[in-house]
């Protein structure tokens, strides 16, 4: 007689999810904590989260995206800075 042992599948939080200013990464297995710079294009900062047991990413978020224009940086200042360094 043959015993046929499933194991579970993997879970992974989705990597479509782009809120709270970040782009949070693909594969990220369900239960695990991740922390870093996923802030989008135009934002800055560290944020943190949990991707639940469930594979669905937390609500809650650690840290903060800034976008460049709360820390002292706007296009028309960029624009003149590369202007003047040609």
């Amino acid at each position: 007689m043959h015993t046929l042992v499933q194991t579970p599948a993997e879970l992974f939080c989705p990597s479509d999810n782009v809120d709270h200013n970040a782009v949070w990464p693909a594969n990220v297995i369900a239960g695990t904590r991740i922390e870093g710079r996923f802030c989008k294009p135009g934002w800055s900062g560290i944020v943190g989260r949990d991707c639940l047991a469930n594979g669905q990413w937390s609500f809650n978020v650690t840290g903060d995206c800034k976008g460049r224009a709360a820390l002292g940086f706007s296009v028309p200042n960029l624009v003149r800075v590369a202007v003047s360094l040609t």
